[in-house]
């Protein structure tokens, strides 16, 4: 275990806080979401889940929560606006009226 500044977890913990979870106080070291100065630390690409020591776990509720974060989806599907087909289409037909016009001149 390895701590302080530049430790190379750190900000795939800090974006777990962005996907919702907090700082797990009941996680074994090995899991993400581990307080840092419990947290193990994975010094390679080794310790890395699936082949390696699995220094990055999370539990299943963990997952659950990251993959329904608002952070994820901020607003619900439909409401983001598209461009009406019709303006695209006439904003296009005038650039290209307008390059014909100045080649023409």
């Amino acid at each position: 275990m390895t701590q302080g500044v530049g430790r190379i977890d750190t900000i795939s913990h800090e974006l777990g806080h962005s996907l919702g979870l907090p700082d797990c106080s009941a996680c074994d070291a090995e899991n993400l979401e581990a307080a840092g100065d419990f947290r193990d630390v994975p010094q390679t690409v080794d310790d890395i889940y699936p082949n390696g020591a699995d220094f990055d776990q999370l539990t299943e509720a963990q997952i659950q929560t990251a993959d329904s974060s608002a952070f994820l989806f901020p607003a619900s599907q439909g409401d983001t606006p598209e461009p009406g087909t019709l303006p695209l289409a006439l904003s296009g037909a005038l650039v290209l009226w307008l390059r014909a016009r100045s080649k023409a001149v």
